[in-house]
This record gives C-alpha cells, sequence and structure tokens, in this order.
C-alpha cells in the first residue's frame, strides 16, 4: 500500500509540474490536448495518475512506445468498426446518471432512481442493459464525420509533433525524454482517438436535452464521465458525485473531482 501511495504521489507531482510548464511566450503545454474546446488533458488526469505515469516508470510492455502505438491502432481498427445509427432524438429528462460500470449500478443507481416521483431520468451507459440508454445509439453519419473532421483539424496543426518543442523546457524540470514522449503519444494518440467520441456524443445529448439539471455520476476517475461532466459544466449543468465505496489514502482519483 505503502509503495502503491509513494507512486501515485510522485504520479501527482509529475502532472502538477507539467501544468506549470511555460514556453518563451508564455503559452502551456497544457493547452495544446484540446479538441472541440474541451480538454482531453482534464479528462485523462485520474487514470494518467493512478494507471499511466506509474505504468511508463515501470518496464511493462504495454506502457513502452511500441505498446502505445500498438493500443493506438488497435483503437484505430474499433472506431471503424463502430456501427452507424439513425437513432437521433434525444431523451428530454432533469435527471441524468452516467452509469458505465454496471456493479455501481446495481448497486447504487438502481434503488436510487426507482425511488423516484415525478421526476424524469436517463441512466447512460454504453452496453446493451436493457435500463439503460446507450449512447452509441446516438453515433450517427453526423457524428462520425465531425469526428474526422476534428481530428484531421488537430493532426493538421502538427499538435502531435508540438512535443518536440517542449523537450528543453521539460527536460529542465528533471522529465526525462521517455516518459514526455510516452506520455505526449499516449494522449494525443490511443487516448484521443478511443474517447473522442464521448466528448461528441456529451456534446450532442447534454445540448440538446432541454429540461436537463442535473448529471449524477459515480466514477470520478472514469474518461467516459469526465466527457459528461467538462460538457455539463460548459452549459452550466450542476454536477453531483457520489463517494462509491471507500475513501483511502491512494483514492488519488477524487484530486480531480470536477463537481
Amino acid at each position: 500500500m505503502l509503495d502503491t501511495v509513494k507512486k501515485f504521489e510522485e504520479s501527482k507531482k509529475i502532472i502538477n509540474l507539467i501544468e506549470g510548464v511555460k514556453n518563451s511566450k508564455g503559452e502551456k503545454l497544457v493547452d495544446s490536448y484540446k479538441i472541440a474546446g474541451i480538454s482531453f488533458w482534464e479528462l485523462a488526469k485520474p487514470i494518467l495518475n493512478i494507471h499511466i505515469l506509474p505504468g511508463i516508470d515501470s518496464r511493462n510492455f504495454k506502457y513502452s512506445l511500441f505498446g502505445i502505438f500498438y493500443k493506438y491502432f488497435r483503437s484505430k481498427r474499433k472506431q471503424r468498426k463502430l456501427n452507424i445509427s439513425s437513432y437521433a432524438n434525444v431523451e428530454h429528462t432533469e435527471l441524468v446518471f452516467l452509469g458505465f460500470t454496471d456493479y455501481m449500478v446495481n448497486d447504487i443507481f438502481t434503488p436510487l432512481y426507482n425511488s423516484f416521483e415525478n421526476v424524469s431520468y436517463s441512466l447512460y451507459s454504453d452496453s446493451p442493459r436493457t435500463d439503460t440508454a446507450n449512447i452509441l445509439d446516438y453515433w450517427d453519419i453526423d457524428s462520425s464525420k465531425y469526428s474526422k473532421i476534428l481530428l484531421k483539424q488537430y493532426f493538421s496543426d502538427n499538435n502531435v509533433l508540438n512535443i518536440f518543442n517542449w523537450q528543453r523546457e521539460l527536460t529542465q524540470n528533471g522529465l526525462s525524454l521517455s516518459t514526455i514522449y510516452k506520455l505526449h503519444f499516449w494522449l494525443t494518440g490511443y487516448f484521443l482517438n478511443e474517447y473522442i467520441k464521448y466528448i461528441i456524443l456529451a456534446e450532442k445529448l447534454v445540448s440538446q436535452n432541454s429540461k436537463i439539471k442535473n448529471i449524477v455520476e459515480l466514477d470520478i476517475a472514469d474518461p467516459r464521465s469526465r466527457a459528461f461532466v467538462l460538457i455539463g459544466k460548459k452549459y452550466n449543468v450542476k454536477i453531483t458525485t457520489i463517494q462509491f465505496a471507500f475513501y483511502f489514502r491512494d483514492s488519488f482519483e477524487w484530486f480531480y473531482n470536477k463537481a
């Protein structure tokens, strides 16, 4: 436990360090990690802290550059197989529950929303549960085209190779080139490609819901939930986080709670 906490503390220091790095123009590196006006750096911060940075510091193959590029190409292949839906009617409900993890839904949300009276709600997931709205059903041809446009624009702006302009500032602050490259290519390669659909779908489902008042989440480390939270804050929707299980000294994801 103590070794785990120490690794998480070291990772948090790296995150804080990167967020404070500026170039001679006063620009921040983390500001380049945005797409459609949403920071995918913010989307990734909890799992950067508790999974990715500790993993990069290990000798695990999946956190090597080869492993990261392998995950990227697998993700690209999966995106090409994503079904295009014609289901476009967004539910207009006051409460939106984010239920991307089945056991959390079963333990917390099911008893909770079954007690509601005269309150309209939606329960979103990306699985074919019968009691949830599968957000992937809203992935239509326009969503697919928009995703390709956003990614093409991001890459054409040289944001991927931009990391080479930040080498001096980052290494002067004690980061190794290996950590810099692995982190950057994980973010702009695998992570962005994997989670851009959740940013697009969250924008669609929140902006078109005329009744929405509150978004309720359980897992603040899950980028799928964080996409809805960041979009919700953009539209001044109230965010409520329900703590699931215990809070302990290794619960570093709570440093990044956006509610």
